[in-house]
Order: structure tokens, then sequence, then C-alpha cells
């Protein structure tokens, strides 16, 4: 990675936080009435914080860390964080939908825990896995790691978008029940996650999941919270 890419990189990645913070300051001061959507988009603030720091981690760390194992774990951290991320939404819309649908509610008011419960499973199983999965590491001509590939690069981001298509055929079965401002979003964030996906795949030292994270947050405020 060169200075010139290192520093936009950290620009590019420091003005995400910076927004995705600025987002969480603008909806603190509002006076919301608090439901389980609120929760939601509030967790999601807070893990997509928490995720783009550990974006941070990674780079910094590829220029001034010589610990390669540090660097995998900075960017495995981040995977996890993501993979939590898409789990939390898939759990929003499915309390949309259960809030929305009476058939559905009906269907599933003895049933709401086991499956919080089993998508709580379910990301941890995917934590444990990233964890485990080896991960390459691609040097520079000043022997410093450029970037990161191999399964521990490319699981989570195809978890995230087999999470994505695995949910989509229950929106549109739904679609009906659901607000359509709050779908858009949804789709959008499908969008965003296979865009993230090929960018990753051919130019894989450039770190742009972040800017999906805040376009996913920004999304999010402008049309469900706001």
């Amino acid at each position: 990675m060169t200075t010139e890419s290192f520093v936009f990189e950290i620009t590019l990645n420091a003005c995400c936080l910076l927004f995705i913070v600025f987002i969480g300051i603008v909806y603190a001061g509002k006076k919301v009435k608090k439901n389980h959507e609120i929760v939601i988009y509030r967790h999601l603030l807070i893990f997509s914080i928490i995720d783009v720091i550990f974006e941070l981690f990674y780079l910094l760390s590829t220029k001034y860390i010589s610990n390669v194992l540090f660097i995998g774990l900075a960017k495995k951290m981040f995977f996890i964080m993501l993979m939590f991320l898409f789990v939390l939404l898939v759990y929003y819309i499915f309390i949309v939908i259960y809030e929305k649908n009476v058939k559905f509610n009906s269907f599933l008011d003895s049933r709401k825990w086991p499956v919080t419960i089993a998508l709580l499973l379910s990301a941890i199983v995917m934590a444990i896995v990233e964890i485990l999965l080896p991960v390459n590491y691609a040097y520079n001509s000043f022997g410093h790691v450029q970037y990161l590939y191999g399964p521990a690069v490319w699981f989570p981001y195809i978890a995230c978008a087999v999470i994505c298509l695995t949910v989509l055929p229950f929106v549109i079965y739904n679609i009906k029940s659901i607000n359509r401002k709050k779908t858009f979003p949804y789709f959008m964030v499908l969008l965003f996650e296979f865009i993230t996906l090929l960018v990753s795949i051919v130019l894989p030292d450039i770190c742009v999941a972040s800017v999906s994270l805040t376009l996913i947050c920004y999304l999010m405020y402008r049309f469900f919270v706001k």
C-alpha cells in the first residue's frame, strides 16, 4: 500500500466513522417512541462504529505493525462485526413483519424467542468459523502487508450475501405487510453488499465495506427513524 493510498484509506474510513457518529448524535437528540425497531437501530449504530474502528485498526496495523497475526486478527474482527450487523438486519426485517402481519404474528407468538436465539447462535457460529479460517497476506515492495485474501476474507462477504438472499423471498412474500419505506433500505443494503463484494474481488487492496456501512446507517435513519 503506497503512502497516497494509505492516506486515502485512512481518511475515507475516518470520515465514515465521523459521519456515523454524527448520525448517532443527531439520532440521540430526537424524541422517538421506543420500540423494537428503535432498539435494533441503536445496536446497528453501535456495531457500525465498532466495525469501522476495527477497520481503522487494520489499516494502521498494515503501516506501523509488523506482526501479521495482529493484522489478521484486526481484519477478522471487522468481518465478525460485519456478519453480526447483517444478522441484526435480518432480525430487523423479522420484527417489522412480526409486528405488522396479523397471521405471521399469531404464528410466531410462541416462537419469537427461539427465532431470536437461533439468529444469535448463527452469528456466533459464523464468528467461530471466521476465526478458524486461514488468511493469506499480500506484501508490497516495502515488505508491508498490502491486503489480505483467502477463505477468511471471502467467507464473510459470501455469508452476508447469502443472508440477504435467504431473507429476500421472505420479504417479497410479506411485502404487503411492511411499510414500503422500511423495505427500501433492505433492498439497498442488498445492492451495497454485492457492490462491495465485486469491488473487493476486483480491487482487494481497497477497503470499501465501511462506506457501505455508512450508507446503510444513513438509509435506515432516513427511511426508518426520521
